[in-house]
C-alpha cells in the first residue's frame, strides 16, 4: 500500500521538500493562489486556482495562510473540479490568530499544535483528504472558500496551494516475520526493488531509518510487556515515495498461544475439551487466559484449566446469557462482579488460581474442560489464547495523595488532624504511608503535610502531587515510595 511517511531523503525544491520531509508522498503537481484579498463577514470570500495538469489524486495537501484576529469565527473550505467539499477548519482556536497550515493527512492532529504554526496539521475532525479526493482529477478549477461567522474582526487571504499526490509506484518490502530475541523484537525481509531508505515503524511511528539494502533489524528500544506491531516502507529517491509492508507482530515478555473454534457445547454430548499445546517454556511465572464462549445460559457451566496435573477452575456457573469474552488473570476483577462479556481481565471463580500452573517448566499440553451441567442452553467454544508471561505482575497500591486517614477521599481538614494527631498526641499511623505525605517531599510530618493540606483546602494552596484528586498509583518519577500497608482506594 501507498503510505504516508517520515523521510530522511534530503532536500528536493520549495514544498516539495517539506511535503517529503512530512509524509514521503513526492508531490506530483501544486498550485498557488495568492490573492491578498481582505474578507469580513458580510459575505464568504471565494478564490479559485487553475489546475493545469491532469493528475489521478492519491491524496491532496491544502496550504492556507489567512491573516485573523478571532479566528474562531473562521469556517474554511476546498473544493475539487469535480465538485467534492471538504471542511478544513470549522471554527477552532479560540481568539488566537491567524490560520497558517498545510492541512494534509501526515499532519499532527487537529488543534493539537498552534493554527498558525505553520505545520503539517489533520483537517478539521482529524478527517482524511486522501478518502475524500481519492481517484478524482486533478484538472480544473479549486475553490477555497472562508466563511467569517460573526462581526468584529476581519482578515486578508493571503495565499493557498493546493498539492496533488498520485499513486505511489514503489513495491513494499514483502515477507516480513517478526520473532523476539531475548526481549527485543526482531524483523526480517525480503526487498521487492532497490530502495534508497527502509523506514521501520512500530505501532504506526517510525522509530527508525536503515539503509535500503537491509533485510533485517533489531529493535533495541527497552519496550515495556506487551504486543507491537511493525510495518517497513521501502523509500526510492527516483520516485519520492515509499510503500509499507504488510504487518507483523512481536510479543514482548510473553508468548501467546492460540486455539480457535467454533466447537459446540451442550449437555447431550459430553464435556467439551480443548487442547492448547505450548511449544517452548519461556520461565514464565504469570499467566492469562483470554476465551471466547457463546451460550445462553451460563449458570450451566464449569470451565477448568488443567496443567501438569493441576486444576484450576475459571469459571463455576455464574452470570447471565452474555456469553463469556474476557481475559482469566489473577490480578484481575473480582470474580463475577463484571459481565463476562466485560472484555476485562477478571480473576478465576477457584478453586485455585492461574500461579498454580505455573511452577515449573510451561511447555507441552495445557488442557481447558468446557461443562455443560445443564439440559435447555447449548453453545459454542469460540476462542481461547493463553499468555504466558516471563515476569510476575506487580501490583502497585491505589491511593490519593493527602488521604491520611484512608478513607478513600480527600478532606484537608480531617486528613490534617489525622496527621497532626499522628505526630504530636500518639494518634494512629496512617496506614498508606504514602498517601499521607501530602507534600510528596518523601516523609511524613504531621506539621508541614497538615498545613498543607490545610492550604489546600481553605486559602487556594497548589493542589497534592499525582495521584490526585482520584485514585491512583505513585508515579514512576518519585524516587521515594513510603509504601501502604493497606490500600486505602477501593
Amino acid at each position: 500500500m501507498n503510505t504516508l511517511l517520515r523521510t530522511s531523503i534530503g532536500l528536493i525544491c520549495g514544498s516539495v521538500a517539506l511535503f517529503v520531509a512530512a509524509t514521503g508522498l513526492g508531490q506530483d503537481g501544486e498550485t498557488c493562489s495568492t490573492p491578498g484579498a481582505a474578507f469580513d463577514d458580510v459575505a464568504p470570500y471565494v478564490d479559485t486556482l487553475d489546475f493545469a495538469t491532469d493528475l489521478t489524486i492519491e491524496t491532496i495537501q491544502v496550504s492556507n495562510d489567512i491573516a485573523h484576529t478571532f479566528i474562531n469565527d473562521l469556517t474554511i473550505e476546498v473544493e475539487s473540479p469535480t465538485g467534492t467539499s471538504f471542511v478544513l477548519f470549522d471554527r477552532s482556536g479560540g481568539s488566537a490568530d491567524d490560520v497558517i497550515v498545510t492541512w494534509s493527512d501526515a499532519g499532527v492532529s487537529h488543534g493539537t499544535d498552534d493554527f498558525d504554526c505553520g505545520c503539517f496539521m489533520l483537517p478539521d475532525g482529524d478527517l482524511d483528504l486522501g478518502d475524500a479526493f481519492a481517484d478524482e482529477s486533478s484538472l480544473g478549477l479549486w475553490t477555497l472558500t472562508v466563511t467569517d461567522n460573526f462581526a468584529g474582526d476581519d482578515g486578508v487571504v493571503e495565499e493557498w496551494c493546493v498539492g496533488v499526490f498520485e499513486p505511489c509506484p514503489v513495491l513494499a518490502p514483502t515477507g516480513v516475520t517478526c520473532t523476539t530475541v531475548a526481549g527485543s523484537p526482531e524483523l526480517s525481509w525480503t526487498n521487492a526493488q532497490s530502495y534508497d531508505e527502509i523506514q521501520v515503524r512500530r505501532d504506526g511511528v517510525q522509530v527508525a531509518s536503515i539503509g535500503g539494502s537491509e533485510t533485517t533489524y533489531t529493535d533495541l528500544d527497552m519496550l515495556l510487556v506487551g504486543s507491537y506491531e511493525y510495518t517497513l516502507v521501502g523509500v526510492a529517491l527516483v520516485d519520492l515515495c515509499g510503500s509499507e509492508s504488510e504487518a507483523c507482530t512481536a510479543l514482548v515478555g510473553f508468548t501467546e498461544t492460540c486455539v480457535a473454534g467454533p466447537t459446540n457445547i451442550s449437555d447431550t454430548l459430553g464435556d467439551t475439551v480443548v487442547t492448547i499445546t505450548v511449544p517452548t517454556d519461556n520461565g514464565a511465572q504469570e499467566a492469562e487466559l483470554e476465551l471466547g464462549i457463546t451460550h445462553g445460559a451460563l449458570t450451566e457451566l464449569t470451565i477448568d484449566l488443567e496443567f501438569g496435573g493441576t486444576t484450576v477452575t475459571l469459571h463455576d456457573a455464574a452470570g447471565g446469557s452474555e456469553g463469556i469474552a474476557l481475559a482469566f488473570r489473577d490480578f484481575g476483577v473480582t470474580y463475577d462482579s463484571e459481565a463476562f462479556d466485560c472484555g476485562c481481565a477478571m480473576q478465576p471463580s477457584g478453586p485455585g488460581t492461574l500461579a498454580d500452573l505455573v511452577t515449573g517448566p510451561v511447555d507441552g499440553d495445557w488442557t481447558l474442560t468446557i461443562t455443560d451441567g445443564l439440559a435447555g442452553n447449548d453453545g459454542t467454544f469460540d476462542s481461547a489464547c493463553l499468555r504466558l508471561f516471563e515476569e510476575a505482575t506487580v501490583l502497585l497500591p491505589m491511593f490519593i495523595r493527602g488521604d491520611a486517614d484512608g478513607n478513600g477521599a480527600f478532606a484537608g481538614l480531617f486528613d490534617a488532624l489525622y496527621v497532626l494527631s499522628f505526630q504530636f498526641v500518639s494518634g494512629p499511623a496512617p496506614q498508606c504511608m504514602e498517601a499521607a505525605d501530602a507534600d510528596n517531599n518523601g516523609s511524613v510530618s504531621g506539621l508541614l503535610d497538615g498545613l498543607y493540606m490545610l492550604e489546600v483546602q481553605f486559602t487556594g494552596g497548589l493542589p497534592p502531587e499525582a495521584p490526585f484528586p482520584d485514585c491512583g498509583t505513585i508515579d514512576a518519577s518519585d524516587t521515594v515510595d513510603l509504601g501502604c500497608d493497606v490500600e486505602p482506594c477501593p
